[in-house]
């Protein structure tokens, strides 16, 4: 049965079935008109955005936020991770995944990003390069390390076929123009450092430790 929230001026809408918790205090609404009932402290201490995105609002007034409710509901499922189940993304969620990382940098909440990149062995191959973008956007080099040990698992047609990113001959600037710049340092280095002609996974586990090793120093920066 669909439960529904019915506002002051009677406009009623349906919850989301993942948010539609009667002890949670504050009522959002979607771009598509679904209701999201949240914890308005948890809310607020999370991101100075959403402090004053509350602070600001009337008793009357319901929080209409210019996302859908897909795409919140990813974000917000990880932003309350410890307190309500996660939401079970699937492959057919990467569009809405990308969405919901873009609201971290909206709403000014970086670590949401790596609570999300607990979901990379998910995607597979097909977004493996731009994992380890949004990896960059909040440099976890872990994650980023995880990513590269796995090119090793593909043939090098594969791994090229999701990014030139894994062949440094078919390197562009357009290509590495939104990563930090130290990480292309390290990963450069990890390759210029290794001999390609030992096998395959030994050659990308060698990157991967040598990436890390280079770039965790700026990871307390």
């Amino acid at each position: 049965m669909l439960i529904t929230y019915t506002s002051k001026s009677g406009k009623r809408y349906t919850y989301h079935e993942m948010f539609n918790d009667f002890t949670k205090d504050l009522v959002i609404v979607s771009s598509d008109d679904i209701t999201l009932r949240v914890d308005s402290g948890v809310l607020k201490a999370s991101s100075s955005v959403f402090e004053s995105m509350v602070s600001t609002c009337g008793s009357d007034d319901i929080p209409k936020l210019d996302h859908t409710s897909s795409t919140l509901s990813i974000y917000l499922s990880f932003l309350f991770a410890e307190t309500q189940p996660t939401f079970k993304l699937t492959k057919s969620d990467w569009e809405a995944f990308t969405k919901a990382v873009k609201l971290c940098e909206t709403y000014d909440t970086p670590e949401v990003i790596r609570k999300m990149l607990g979901s990379l062995a998910l995607f597979g191959l097909e977004h493996h390069f731009h994992l380890f973008e949004i990896a960059a956007m909040v440099n976890d080099v872990f994650t980023a390390t995880k990513l590269i040990l796995v090119i090793g698992k593909y043939d090098p047609d594969e791994a090229k076929w999701n990014s030139n990113f894994w062949d440094l001959d078919e390197w562009d600037v357009d290509l590495i123009e939104d990563l930090p710049g130290h990480w292309v340092w390290a990963y450069m280095k990890a390759h210029h450092a290794t001999d390609s002609g030992i096998r395959r996974e030994d050659y990308w586990a060698a990157i991967a430790a040598k990436f890390i090793t280079s770039a965790i120093p700026f990871w307390w920066c």
